[in-house]
């Protein structure tokens, strides 16, 4: 509206003024009103071009065959947590075992364990007490294998080799002389004597 428009139309001064007063209050609400518009249809075409770059990127790509390879990866991490789970249970159970043997004052715990169940004991819901169950049963039928003398040995004893022949007990180091009879008889038969 143009003020020459209210005076042409015969109205006194002050009324012109204060209807232009609102008009322009009016104008002024309505200008911010398009401002703001404006600004938000520029953002929704900026994201519009953001997502439209995005989308080109995405051109020649299979999407089943992400979705494939994602479920492979999901299934591997499921496959490496449940590995990790049996390790560590097969580490507790084992030290559950080792610890019941040395409780039970077993002499070698790769001897005992050989004699249990272990796949029986490893599935066990109270493993410590039927280890400690298996091991009194163990140690009632076996009970070399348990208490406080010496260790079962791994490899039998080994006899002692002479290196320098028979000697005297009085530890000169020269043979005896029954022995050094024997040694001269034995000698002479190698010779032909």
């Amino acid at each position: 509206m143009e003020r020459k428009f209210l005076e042409d139309m015969k109205l006194d001064k002050d009324t012109v003024e204060k209807i232009m007063g609102e008009h322009g209050k009016t104008m002024e609400k309505q200008k911010q009103q398009v401002a703001d518009i404006t600004g938000e249809r520029d953002g929704l075409k900026a994201q519009l071009a953001d997502v439209a770059t995005k989308l080109k990127s995405f051109d020649g790509v299979d999407v089943a065959a992400l979705k494939g390879e994602v479920e492979k990866l999901k299934g591997d991490i499921a496959q490496k947590h449940a590995d990790h789970q049996k390790e560590i249970a097969e580490r507790d159970f084992s030290a559950v075992v080792k610890d019941e043997i040395a409780a039970a004052k077993g002499k070698n715990a790769k001897v005992i364990m050989a004699n249990l169940d272990l796949e029986k004991l490893r599935g066990s819901k109270n493993q410590k007490e039927d280890v400690a169950a298996a091991l009194k049963t163990l140690q009632e039928s076996d009970g070399y294998l348990f208490g406080e003398g010496e260790p079962v040995s791994k490899d039998p004893p080994r006899p002692k080799v002479s290196t320098g022949g028979a000697h005297d007990d009085d530890g000169s180091g020269k043979p005896s002389s029954s022995n050094a009879k024997m040694n001269d008889m034995i000698r002479g038969k190698l010779r032909g004597e």
